[in-house]
């Protein structure tokens, strides 16, 4: 499913320090970040599995799913970072965020208040 690819990938690029536009301080999250060990490429596969199956099974019982952060991982994400043994991953990931995943869309707003930037979006006049 071409949604679950794109969330996935957003969110291994957070944890690798690639982020997107965002409202959030990121000289503050770089900082954290040079303080913390880098993924290794075990962690990273697992993290992939992980979120992917977890979102395959939500969206497989729902229509709708969302991926969050506080001040660290909730949810389904905070289970793929356990599972891949992330346990650092409120220093790699940007805070305040929330992303809405549903059939042709992909959406996510970084920081707090943030408007939703859809990533991926199909146009429902083309079917």
């Amino acid at each position: 499913m071409k949604e679950i690819e794109i969330a996935v990938q957003w969110w291994l690029d957070q944890m690798k320090g690639r982020s997107g536009d965002s409202d959030i301080d990121m000289h503050f999250i770089l900082a954290m970040r040079g303080n913390i060990a880098p993924l290794t490429e075990e962690q990273m596969n697992a993290f992939k599995t992980s979120l992917t199956r977890l979102l395959s099974e939500h969206l497989k019982r729902q229509n709708y799913c969302s991926l969050s952060t506080d001040y660290g991982p909730a949810d389904t994400l905070q289970d793929a970072c356990l599972e891949a043994k992330i346990n650092d991953a409120s220093s790699r990931l940007p805070m305040k965020t929330l992303m809405s995943i549903r059939r042709g869309k992909v959406s996510v707003g970084c920081g707090y208040g943030a408007k939703a930037i859809p990533l991926y979006e199909v146009d429902q006049t083309e079917s």
